[in-house]
């Protein structure tokens, strides 16, 4: 089962963003909008945060797709920034048409998927490689006991515009996961390992990164 729901808006990167009660909107206008969960949290801005440790790969009509994170390496409870940017690498305007064609399970930016902009990202236990078969099961890194309804998006008439050289940019400050999606799942920090990140856009570009947790 295809673990994304079909979302995107002109202008703003995102307009709905995980916390700890589910999804909530943001409007067009917003220049920096911030969600805040327990222990996660994620946000819309217009510059990134996360660049040591980075991997990109072009997506449609022009555009990169890149995954950063701030450091390849972390202690149990440290913060992991992660910055996920679409970047037109023209030096003109693009109109780039809606699509549904997302090339990983599993995509989301919090509780409501990806509703609300067009990439997400998945993380997984151990280290892998686009060429995997199986990644397993993704961590899930919002509360998804307490949720709220998503609202329903729609492409606009246009398509999402891009002006010469625009980035767009989701940010997510994460320390750990839960544990399962039951009313008893507890939050869990990352655990020693190494972990995969995986970012997808609904054009069906992805990259992946590693980092690993060190006692």
């Amino acid at each position: 089962m295809k673990h994304c729901i079909r979302t995107v808006v002109a202008m703003i990167f995102l307009g709905v963003l995980a916390a700890s009660a589910g999804c909530v909107s943001t409007t067009k206008t917003s220049v920096t909008t911030t969600i805040s969960s327990t222990t996660n949290t994620a946000s819309m801005t217009t510059a990134p945060f996360s660049t040591a440790n980075t991997s990109s790969v072009n997506s449609i009509s022009g555009l990169s797709l890149s995954l950063s994170l701030d450091s390849t390496t972390y202690k149990p409870g440290q913060d992991v920034y992660i910055t996920v940017e679409e970047h037109n690498t023209l030096n003109t305007d693009i109109i780039v048409p809606g699509s549904n064609n997302w090339g990983f399970d599993y995509l989301a930016m919090g509780g409501c998927g990806t509703n609300g902009g067009f990439v997400g990202i998945a993380i997984f236990h151990g280290y892998h490689t686009a060429s995997d078969k199986s990644f397993g099961e993704p961590l899930l890194f919002w509360n998804y006991n307490i949720t709220t309804p998503c609202p329903s998006l729609t492409t606009p008439p246009n398509g999402i515009d891009f002006t010469p050289f625009d980035h767009k940019y989701a940010d997510l400050d994460l320390k750990g996961y839960w544990n399962g999606n039951s009313p008893s799942a507890v939050f869990t920090n990352f655990e020693p390992g190494v972990y995969t990140v995986i970012a997808g856009d609904e054009w069906g570009a992805l990259v992946i990164v590693h980092f690993t947790v060190t006692e």
